[in-house]
């Protein structure tokens, strides 16, 4: 057995059940795997192999003696827009998983399951002011300020408070 190579690992079910009847085992597939390391013992009352398995993702972090084949940044990534102008763009943790367990792991799109990570970039901050700050909102404009009068013009030009506002300190 070869160390650093994939498996699949399966477990199978008798089929007790009324649908695929050509079938007596059904099979569901774990995930894919790589040897860490082996042993095989061979006695007179048979043959025991022992496999310490780990998850293809340690093919990318380096655990395996994979790495990534060059420089790459996964957080941004340029683009044109219609006037010429260069964009940096950043795509959220869901993108960035997808394609590096897509172009480095090998792994088809549709196989992929991120299921505990929002579509859209979150950015965590914090209001070190003294005073109240106003997020506001109307169609896709935003607005922030810390001026309670500046506040109530906004709302009255059909403004509103959005993500809790206002912030106080921290």
């Amino acid at each position: 057995m070869s160390i650093n190579k994939k498996i699949n690992l399966e477990i199978g079910f008798i089929n007790t059940t009324s649908q695929y009847k050509n079938y007596n085992i059904l099979w569901f597939p774990l995930g894919v795997y790589v040897i860490n390391s082996c042993s095989i013992n061979n006695t007179e009352s048979g043959i025991t192999a022992s496999l310490q398995l780990k998850d293809k993702m340690c093919l990318l972090n380096g655990e395996c003696g994979g790495v990534l084949p060059a420089s790459t940044v996964f957080d941004n990534y340029e683009t044109v827009d219609e006037n010429g102008e260069w964009i940096i763009s950043r795509p959220p943790m869901y993108q960035i998983i997808q394609e590096l367990v897509n172009h480095f792991g090998g792994e088809q799109l549709g196989k992929i399951i991120i299921a505990d990570l929002d579509t859209r970039v979150k950015q965590v901050m914090k209001w070190t002011g003294s005073s109240p700050l106003y997020f506001l909102q109307k169609a896709d404009q935003y607005y922030m300020t810390i001026d309670n009068q500046d506040y109530v013009n906004h709302l009255s030009q059909g403004f509103i408070n959005i993500d809790g506002s206002p912030f106080e300190y921290g």
